[in-house]
């Protein structure tokens, strides 16, 4: 048996507490190792016309992408949280989750490694 199959499930007819789900995780802390990213659209400038800034949330790197408007809104979105990632990152990627962000103006990108 893996580790994993000995974890405490939560659920509706799961009884593990919450100590003991804790005292799992501090004993086998799970080993997936993500990354998030927060993008945002940036409107024109004098100097610049419309744009996408990705930012990663763990170590605060930005970087700035150029709409494609052969591209929908989400998708433009997802290509700056991916510059980001081959700008600043090593490992690969894959996106496991995304949801809008706090303030309703971007959204929130969350890799794990491969």
């Amino acid at each position: 048996m893996t580790a994993s199959a000995l974890a405490p499930t939560v659920g509706r007819y799961s009884a593990a507490d919450a100590r003991q789900v804790m005292d799992f995780h501090n004993r086998a802390v799970p080993r997936i190792l993500t990354t998030v990213i927060e993008t945002t659209y940036v409107q024109p400038t004098d100097d610049h016309g419309s744009r996408f800034r990705a930012m990663d949330l763990g170590t605060g790197d930005q970087t700035n992408v150029a709409s494609d408007y052969s591209l929908t809104t989400p998708e433009n979105h997802l290509a700056a949280a991916i510059a980001c990632i081959a700008e600043w990152r090593v490992a690969e990627y894959r996106l496991i989750h995304y949801t809008a962000n706090a303030k309703g103006n971007g959204t929130v990108w969350t890799f794990a490694v491969v």
